[in-house]
């Protein structure tokens, strides 16, 4: 496969935006969304087809997010453009974001318990993957794929005091209400970063003789959510205690905090179909976007959190089809605004390439 792909991995990056930013619009616009359903729990009757439809077709975002990264970490360490301390920075900014700014959108300024939400993942991740990249790239897609199983297959109890607690939430399970409540425990999201890396790893190898470049990625992800539908209806993915599934609906429950391999499965199969249809052409908005994720991200959480404020209408399905093409474009112009700011200033300000 070529190496070129930044085209397709910020174009695919910007699919996921979108779809996340709907999900996140539609929550707001309509009170019938359900939250606990993200942890496994059988999808309320009372609530409408649509509610589902649209949690459905989020899933893979979260996951899209964390395995494009890992690709581009492979690309750029392997030029040399990315180090271990570059990573150590990095991490160390988004976890200051995703504690404080980050926080503030979700929880309206509470910050005790802290809310630990993905810019504090993907900051957690980067720290681990500054230590991670002196191995050698070929194990790091095992690693991941380990990771992921054993953190299904071993059962690992919360222990007792607000600090272990605290930790045990940060690292390994979703939870907690003393110190921490995290929604995505590192244990749950950095062997999806480690599979993009590893992908990343083997596409410009041995993977890329074999498939033609925008067919591999398709063949792959096709591949995946085979085995997704397979795993999906003959096992219950250990500890998590997600149920077999009796009908459509149930089949598409997945546990997302912290993430199933059901789930992951799901979210990679779909990104790496995104990552191939976005070879054959992406188009330009959605290559600048999805350049500038991290912008996108707080823009819409910070007109969420707006809206939130200004008590924005609830409970109609009409309003997040009516509303959310204005509030897209918003994020969007919002976004290309700080896209056009930091590539003004990266020379001036380095550290802008941190953000």
């Amino acid at each position: 496969m070529r190496e070129g792909r930044a085209a397709n991995i910020d174009a695919t990056r910007a699919a996921a935006l979108i779809l996340m930013a709907l999900g996140h619009f539609d929550i707001l616009a309509n009170a019938k969304v359900v939250g606990h359903e993200g942890f496994g729990g059988r999808y309320p009757e009372t609530v409408e087809t649509i509610s589902f439809i649209l949690r459905v077709i989020r899933h893979p975002c979260a996951v899209a997010f964390f395995f494009v990264s890992g690709m581009v970490l492979f690309k750029g360490h392997a030029r040399g453009r990315i180090t271990s301390i570059t990573l150590l920075i990095k991490g160390l900014v988004l976890l200051a974001i995703g504690l404080t700014l980050n926080n503030y959108f979700w929880r309206g300024g509470v910050y005790v318990p802290v809310l630990f939400q993905v810019i504090g993942a993907f900051g957690l991740s980067f720290v681990v993957m500054s230590l991670l990249v002196k191995l050698p790239a070929v194990a790091l897609a095992p690693l991941g794929l380990l990771a992921m199983v054993a953190r299904e297959l071993v059962p690992v109890p919360a222990p007792a005091g607000p600090l272990a607690d605290a930790v045990y939430r940060l690292c390994w399970d979703a939870g907690g209400v003393d110190l921490v409540c995290s929604i995505y425990p590192l244990i749950g999201w950095l062997p999806v970063m480690l599979l993009g890396f590893g992908f990343e790893h083997a596409s410009q190898r041995k993977l890329g003789e074999l498939l033609p470049d925008r067919y591999g990625p398709i063949v792959v992800g096709v591949i995946v959510l085979g085995l997704f539908a397979l795993l999906r209806a003959t096992t219950t993915c250990g500890s998590l205690g997600q149920s077999l599934p009796d009908d459509a609906i149930s089949f598409f429950m997945l546990s997302k905090y912290p993430p199933s391999i059901h789930f992951i499965l799901f979210g990679v199969g779909f990104t790496l179909i995104g990552l191939g249809l976005f070879e054959f052409g992406a188009p330009a908005i959605l290559v600048k976007l999805g350049r500038y994720g991290l912008g996108f991200y707080l823009c819409h959480m910070a007109l969420f959190r707006l809206l939130k404020i200004l008590e924005f209408e609830q409970g109609r399905y009409t309003t997040t089809l009516i509303c959310f093409p204005v509030f897209l474009v918003v994020a969007s112009i919002a976004t290309l605004g700080y896209g056009h700011l930091k590539d003004r200033y990266r020379k001036r300000l380095p550290a802008l390439r941190y953000l």
